[in-house]
């Protein structure tokens, strides 16, 4: 199973894939879309759709320790395959959206010397519900991300890749409801220099590194809510985000995000209040892990 894959249920419900556990052959998804009336439809309450199934998606995890929405694999009707997906439309794209997709990737991947075999596509181009409007969503599942990385940033440096536009970003604070968190002004700044996300021609891209390995389990001591320094960003472009932290104590901590807000967000040497649940792995390490609707990170200090 890919991350970034999606998955139909036997209702034709549509769900993305956050992440794969194949050490628990565990599929953690987001229900993305419902079927009602022969139309789909974005859900936006994900509380409210679980209620609405008539079985059962939320389990305790073996992983996590914590409940969770997991898929069982009797429950796929249909698994949407990013890297098959993104082949086809490679070799013969269907609308002028999979077009702008072909000279995407094909730049990115010739600009890397890297395999096109090693990018997906996601999002609502991989389930066929695109419009004209729709961001591109591209995984790279290869081995060399750090040289794809570097590339995407040469792009952006040679002005054929550009940040997102001042409208762009407006829509997109006004989506995630960060009045309370964040400021507009600094949300803008730490967007901007993200080099993951942007505009190709007049399409909104986004490119996840999908982190290869799976995470040892840890024993989950409750929420931990810490002011931290990054010492190590060097994973942060990564999905999901993983960046090394030091307290005011000189406690460290790894911080893990599987929310892809966070990704690419910090640098070494910034400052940030972060709520996650406090985990203590088999070593003695301590991880603060990034996954619930209240858990954050909210920047506090830059570096210049």
């Amino acid at each position: 199973m890919l991350e970034l894959a999606a998955i139909k249920d036997k209702y034709d419900n549509i769900y993305y894939v956050i992440y794969y556990n194949s050490k628990y052959g565990e599929l953690f998804v987001i229900p993305k879309y419902i079927k009602e009336n022969e139309k789909y439809y974005k859900i936006k309450n994900v509380e409210e759709f679980i209620k609405k199934v008539d079985y059962n998606i939320t389990k305790k995890s073996k992983y996590l320790k914590r409940e969770a929405i997991i898929l069982e694999k009797s429950q796929i009707k249909i698994y949407y395959n990013p890297i098959a997906k993104l082949k086809r439309i490679l070799k013969e794209p269907h609308d002028d959206v999979e077009k702008v997709v072909k000279e995407f990737v094909e730049l990115i991947a010739s600009e890397a010397k890297e395999k096109l075999g090693n990018f997906g596509i996601g999002g609502s181009i991989l389930v066929g519900l695109h419009k004209e409007d729709s961001d591109m969503d591209i995984a790279y599942y290869g081995k060399n991300p750090e040289i794809v990385y570097n590339a995407l940033k040469n792009l952006r440096e040679r002005g054929i890749l550009m940040p997102l536009s001042r409208e762009d970003l407006i829509k997109l604070y006004q989506e995630r409801e960060l009045t309370n968190i964040i400021e507009f002004p600094l949300f803008e700044l730490l967007e901007r220099r993200k080099i993951i996300e942007g505009r190709f021609k007049d399409k909104i891209y986004s490119l996840k590194f999908i982190l290869r390995e799976n995470l040892e389990p840890s024993r989950i001591l409750g929420k931990k809510e810490i002011e931290i320094e990054i010492i190590n960003d060097s994973k942060s472009f990564f999905f999901p985000s993983i960046y090394l932290a030091r307290s005011k104590n000189s406690e460290e901590y790894t911080i893990v995000s599987f929310k892809l807000r966070y990704c690419e967000l910090l640098k070494k040497g910034e400052i940030a209040l972060v709520r996650g649940n406090l985990e203590k792995g088999k070593e003695g390490e301590y991880r603060i892990v990034i996954q619930e609707s209240s858990d954050f990170i909210k920047p506090l200090c830059l570096s210049s």
